[in-house]
């Protein structure tokens, strides 16, 4: 109760009555018991502020006995867990640790009941099955009397994605600077060989040339066009190497005959099959089919053949294959060649391993063609491997689709020549660059009536109006002003008959389907070569 005091001072006071035996007095005690009151307020506002934290709290927070068990914990530690607080309750935290993960060893619980403060990681498994990162702070505490340790426990998941990604991110860095080292390195080391090769033969020629016999200047034009050829293959391995890593290569798969495609891409390595006097064999039938990108398939013929030839030494063999599987063609190219180590062979489409080696009459090679390889079959959904054995030869597989849903041909309406048989027919060569210029006019000047010159696409145009009786074209793509696929379809409007060839330096997929569609009739790379310029004139204007 409540009693008024003198200066009109209240107290609280317990009042505590006695009745005397008989039964007329009673004796009343009074005892202050403010303080008391006063105490038991401040511990409940305490305590009432303590579980506002300890509820609140985004952090899980728990307590553990000296055995392990939880004793106490918040809404959030069970929740990150998917379990009630009843179901924790009962839970001993041992039984939340993933075993390859668990840092709350028992020497390290003993240190902490010891009064050590701990920071560390650890993964639970959660009410789901799944696992969760967290990081526990834990510290010893005393509760009337009786030592606990209080933890606090941050859910990391969102860190440690942040760290993989970053992690993630150093390794891509670190791979395209080692793939920029190796970039680096070939253009300074294996460019600079035939480099080298072309300007001393060059400066050779032009200081001896009126002393030379013509055997000798036949030599050094021989190793000249040598040089000149490796040098080709390695720049056009660099810079599809180059599109490829920048995402610049059109993939364009189609329905495409095995053997026609193995027979013109090896024909242009036949001067060094017939050189070193390799037997060049092909087990191919006539009706396989596969689904595949021209200029990738190419490139893959192209290098894993060439490799072949390069690393078979004089007289040996190499053996094109192709067998039927039952959603695929498996391929393979065999040689009896140098052969490989282990080493070489686990590290073979590794970038960063200096896989490259000479060709047994010292031919230059990088590496960087097989990894072309490995990339372009890979992007056909196949896998390219090798077996080998030291100075057993080699054998590559790869394999590529078959049986794919086939699309309906599209047969393009052909393009009438003019009538009649044209002995030798007036040609326009459309071409910037002077050099490319010059080549192709002495290439073809022998079959030709007239040879007219344009530079770029616009001045094509105006040539073949100015000039009707034009019948061949050979068309640059890459031009100034105007493209060649352009100034193709601007000539068409006006001339049905003349035969436009299309020739570009980068060979792309799609480009040959572009060019056709485009209205020419045929599509060549470059280099230019010879043989290939008299077939393409031969072809339309047989002599």
């Amino acid at each position: 109760m409540t009693l008024m005091v003198k200066k009109g001072l209240k107290v609280l006071v317990d009042v505590t009555g006695i009745v005397m035996d008989n039964g007329q007095q009673c004796l009343v005690q009074f005892t202050d018991i403010t303080t008391r009151k006063q105490v038991e307020a401040a511990l409940q506002e305490s305590e009432e502020k303590f579980k506002a934290v300890f509820e609140s709290a985004k952090d899980g927070i728990f307590l553990l006995s000296n055995e392990g068990s939880i004793s106490a914990l918040n809404e959030a530690f069970a929740r990150m867990h998917g379990y009630t607080v009843d179901e924790m309750v009962k839970m001993n935290l041992q039984d939340l640790n993933t075993p390859e993960t668990s840092r709350l060893s028992p020497a390290r619980f003993q240190k902490i009941m010891t009064g050590e403060s701990m920071s560390f990681e650890v993964e639970h498994f959660c009410k789901n099955g799944h696992t969760l990162p967290f990081e526990v702070t834990a510290n010893v505490v005393t509760i009337a009397g009786i030592k606990y340790i209080l933890g606090f426990l941050r859910d990391i998941t969102l860190r440690k994605l942040a760290e993989d990604e970053i992690s993630q991110k150093n390794e891509e860095l670190a791979r395209i600077s080692n793939e920029k080292d190796k970039f680096f390195s070939i253009i300074a080391h294996d460019l600079r060989s035939p480099f080298n090769s072309l300007l001393g033969f060059t400066r050779l020629l032009v200081e001896d040339l009126p002393t030379m016999t013509v055997a000798e200047t036949q030599k050094i034009a021989l190793t000249m066009r040598k040089s000149a050829t490796n040098l080709f293959g390695l720049l056009e391995n660099l810079l599809e190497w180059s599109r490829m890593q920048r995402g610049l290569i059109k993939f364009y798969p189609e329905p495409r005959l095995l053997l026609p495609k193995v027979l013109t891409e090896t024909a242009l390595l036949m001067e060094s099959v017939n050189k070193k006097e390799i037997t060049l064999n092909y087990n191919i039938t006539e009706d396989i089919e596969v689904y595949a990108d021209e200029n990738m398939l190419g490139s893959i013929l192209r290098n894993l053949v060439n490799n072949a030839v390069k690393f078979t030494p004089e007289g040996g063999k190499v053996t094109i294959s192709a067998k039927l599987l039952d959603n695929a063609v498996e391929c393979s190219v065999k040689d009896t060649g140098i052969g490989m180590n282990q080493e070489m062979q686990e590290n073979l489409f590794n970038i960063t391993f200096n896989a490259s080696r000479k060709g047994t009459e010292k031919e230059p090679s990088t590496g960087l063609g097989l990894i072309l390889c490995k990339e372009f079959v890979e992007k056909h959904g196949g896998k390219l491997w090798v077996e080998s054995e030291e100075s057993q030869g080699s054998t590559f597989y790869f394999d590529l689709p078959f049986n794919p849903v086939k699309k309906p041909l599209v047969v393009r309406p052909e393009i009438a020549l003019a009538a009649g048989r044209i002995e030798r027919p007036e040609i326009l060569i459309v071409e910037d660059d002077e050099i490319s210029d010059s080549l192709i006019s002495i290439i073809v000047e022998k079959y030709s009536k007239e040879i007219f010159h344009a530079k770029t696409g616009v001045e094509a145009v105006k040539v073949c109006q100015q000039n009707p009786d034009i019948d061949l074209v050979f068309m640059d793509i890459n031009l100034p002003e105007m493209d060649g696929l352009e100034a193709t379809c601007q000539i068409r409007q006006f001339n049905k008959d003349i035969v436009i060839i299309a020739q570009t330096a980068f060979r792309q997929s799609g480009d040959k389907e572009k060019a056709m569609e485009a209205g020419c009739n045929d599509y060549i790379t470059k280099p230019i070569e010879s043989k290939l310029l008299q077939r393409v004139i031969q072809k339309y204007f047989p002599m």
